[in-house]
């Protein structure tokens, strides 16, 4: 008896989850489109659970000392800080980053590797940095071609693991990516290339703690700071105190907006408010970036001040065109500040750039049906040619 309760348990829950992963149907143009792309946005995402503390892991230290390499302790995977239980959409770079450079620029760069491959044709480290950086170009045709050529170079099996590692990373499978680096860290543990790729990787898991880690050890290895690696990874994990040495330190060596936009992030976080503005304002006084503006964007947001937020998110997308954050914040806050036709044109360009973003139409479809507003038919069939793409 209790088996074939379990049975039945086990399918009702079945079927729950695959009622709710099971996308809405591509929806036909009609006399009847607003009605049946209306009933596509009930039963949208849920709210986000409060996020606990994360924990006091990493170890603190100041700019000037770096702890001996050794083994990180195994401890749980942190969650992210608490600025994520404002689902804020400015928390890390993710735009200002070689993937979304100009074209130009892109190619000045693999131009330049390939100038230093021609003047040293045996040099492997310039051919695996050529193809490090089709990768981070999110090339993947030209970044295939190169790792056939690969093959035919007789690579050594550190160098071929790194190529492994590359490719994985950049196919974002990132358990091939991490047995590939540690392997070979465990014949060469200062393999800086190794070390700084296996940061990379976890600070795509939000393992905050493991990149941390690696940036002590890296700083032990090169004798180089690191500040800003380190600003960004404390402030990720939620040790704001301990981030700002590193940040501030950066900033008064470099100038690095970053290192002001992270703390402009702490103070979010903390809801210092004020403190938060200054420095993603001083962030964009040294230098315009993506982070920058949409991160000053939202702060107005919150302020309720939505031409401010517009225009700030309008600079984000002179700076970074592709960046789907910074086009749907705009429709949002033109959408909050009563512009809905302009916010539907915005919510469409979201979409296009990245279909996910589909729910943000069906969360604002949910509010034109509270308003029982006349935007309601042009926002549904809005909705239809996102779900079409």
């Amino acid at each position: 008896m209790k088996f074939y309760i379990a049975v039945l348990i086990s399918f009702i829950c079945l079927k729950m989850s695959h009622a709710q992963v099971t996308g809405a149907p591509a929806a036909t143009q009609s006399t009847s489109a607003p009605a049946a792309a209306v009933s596509t946005i009930l039963n949208t995402a849920t709210p986000v659970p409060p996020i606990t503390q994360p924990s006091s892991a990493i170890p603190s230290a100041t700019p000037s000392t770096a702890p001996t390499i050794s083994q990180p302790p195994v401890v749980p995977v942190p969650t992210a800080g608490k600025y994520e239980e404002y689902q804020s959409i400015c928390r890390t770079n993710d735009y200002d980053t070689v993937a979304f450079f100009s074209d130009q620029l892109k190619e000045q760069r693999i131009n330049l590797i390939k100038d230093r491959i021609v003047k040293n044709p045996k040099m492997i480290s310039y051919q695996l940095r050529l193809f490090k950086e089709l990768a981070d170009q999110k090339k993947m045709q030209e970044l295939q071609a190169a790792a056939n050529d690969l093959k035919t170079k007789k690579l050594s099996g550190p160098d071929q693991r790194m190529a492994d590692a590359i490719m994985a990373f950049a196919k974002k499978d990132k358990k091939s990516a991490r047995d590939n680096l540690n392997a070979i860290l465990a014949e060469n543990p200062k393999n800086i290339d190794a070390l700084k790729l296996l940061a990379e990787v976890y600070i795509s898991d939000k393992n905050y703690f493991e990149s941390a880690s690696i940036f002590f050890d890296l700083r032990k290895i090169t004798n180089k700071n690191h500040d800003a690696s380190l600003c960004e990874s404390y402030i990720l994990h939620g040790h704001y105190a301990e981030a700002e040495n590193y940040c501030f330190a950066e900033i008064a060596r470099n100038k690095n907006p970053f290192a002001s936009i992270f703390l402009g992030v702490a103070s979010r976080e903390q809801k210092k408010f004020k403190e938060a503005k200054k420095y993603f304002k001083n962030s964009l006084k040294t230098k315009d970036t993506e982070m920058g503006h949409v991160c000053l964007g939202e702060m107005f947001e919150l302020e309720k001040n939505y031409e401010e937020a517009s225009a700030s998110f309008e600079k984000a997308l002179t700076v970074v065109p592709k960046s789907d954050r910074a086009r749907v914040a705009l429709a949002w806050s033109f959408f909050k500040n009563g512009k809905r036709s302009e916010a539907a044109e915005q919510f469409l360009k979201a979409c296009t750039l990245n279909s996910k973003l589909v729910v943000e139409i069906r969360k604002a479809l949910k509010i034109l049906l509270n308003e029982k507003s006349e935007s309601i038919a042009s926002y549904s069939q809005i909705l239809q040619k996102c779900e079409g793409l």
